[in-house]
């Protein structure tokens, strides 16, 4: 009689939950990346504090909520510099700084380092500035721009990875509109300049920085004046109104 002998090998888990308790309780998870977690869990999420060891290198010592990164906590650099220390909101550290004065000088957030959605800029007299979007360290995204010493608008639009994209608008220090731009990966493709009562002045495309196209001047009080047709920036034919 011939018996055959099955032995199981038990073999120590290398992902997931690989001890404690990862549902609500305190335990340890590694991640399909490579990192891991050592902390409390509420509801299968990172909540409460906790150790979080990126695949990298570095690492975060604090509190979380909800999975995320949420009060007070440290980042690590992979030889253990402090990246950043503070406090975080769902994922992003908070960052502040102040005047002598003790007025805000600027507010907003970083994800390892680089500025990621709202920054607000203050002057030392408490009056916003600049307030826009990042995305990776670069502005990204919807911002508006005050005159220097108020909170009154100087122009607002729109920038992609760091260079203005699609409409500009500018205005005048009472308020109403002095031109718009366009433009296409930080480059002019048009422009429209308009009268103190917002009626159009002159405009018309760009290319490589010179006029294109026909542009349209009008008078002040809507109508059209005359067009002028350009070529290579330079004026080829123009016909009045």
């Amino acid at each position: 009689i011939s018996l055959t002998l099955n032995t199981v090998v038990s073999q120590k888990k290398t992902k997931g939950c690989v001890s404690g308790d990862c549902e609500n309780g305190y335990g340890k998870k590694v991640y399909k990346s490579g990192s891991s977690y050592k902390g409390y869990f509420v509801n299968g999420k990172r909540d409460g504090k906790g150790t979080y060891d990126y695949y990298k290198g570095h690492k975060y010592i604090g509190l979380w909520s909800k999975g995320k990164k949420h009060g007070e906590g440290t980042m690590y650099s992979s030889t253990s510099r402090v990246m950043e220390s503070g406090t975080w909101t769902y994922g992003n550290f908070t960052v502040k700084k102040y005047y002598s004065n003790g007025k805000l000088k600027y507010k907003g957030s970083t994800l390892l380092g680089e500025k990621t959605e709202n920054w607000d800029f203050y002057d030392n007299e408490g009056n916003l500035q600049e307030s826009g979007l990042f995305l990776h360290d670069k502005r990204h995204g919807y911002w508006k721009f005050n005159y220097e010493g108020s909170n009154r608008k100087k122009a607002k639009g729109y920038f992609k990875k760091g260079v203005k994209d699609n409409g500009w608008w500018w205005y005048r220090y009472n308020g109403t509109k002095e031109r718009h731009e366009s433009y296409s990966k930080g480059k002019l493709i048009g422009q429209q300049s308009y009268y103190s009562n917002e009626n159009k002045d002159w405009g018309g495309k760009v290319s490589r920085g010179k006029q294109t196209g026909v542009w349209k001047k009008y008078k002040r009080n809507g109508k059209l004046d005359y067009t002028t047709t350009y070529r290579n920036g330079k004026a080829i034919s123009s016909k009045r109104y």
